[in-house]
């Protein structure tokens, strides 16, 4: 039997590849344009300068590389609070950008913030990212007790 903590791991570094994959297509538009991907401008809503919004990015990377790393070694000390926290966190950001990519392709209007699916689809990836984490600690704290 496949040991639970592998699928979280496997689930949190599939994610973590796609979400690499969205801010190294950005630094490519940004930096030397290729015909192949979405214009620089489709990756983001404009809601931060592009530069902090690569800083924020990469600590995101950064965080993420850390969890896994974590989970892998079995380092995280599973936590109940942690896994509640997680969970209704991600939910709630996973609900929000899911109506924000909804919202998107039915009644936002062109050019609005609402209206960008690259940004919201990688918000929702974030978002899947979070709520594993949180069912990794919801899991693994029930096993303690």
């Amino acid at each position: 039997m496949i040991e639970r903590s592998s699928i979280h791991l496997g689930t949190l570094v599939f994610l973590f590849a796609l979400f690499c994959c969205s801010v190294l297509a950005q630094v490519i538009q940004y930096t030397s344009p290729v015909s192949f991907l979405p214009e620089f401008e489709a990756f983001q809503s404009g809601a931060l300068e592009y530069k902090i919004l690569l800083l924020c990015q990469l600590a995101i990377l950064a965080w993420c590389v850390y969890l896994i790393n974590a989970i892998w070694r079995a380092s995280i000390v599973p936590s109940f609070k942690k896994a509640q926290c997680l969970l209704i966190f991600g939910l709630i950001y996973f609900v929000f950008m899911t109506f924000r990519l909804v919202a998107g392709f039915t009644f936002a209007a062109e050019g609005s913030w609402l209206n960008n699916p690259i940004p919201s689809t990688f918000h929702i990836v974030l978002s899947l990212f979070v709520l594993c984490h949180g069912h990794y600690h919801w899991q693994r704290s029930r096993r303690k007790s």
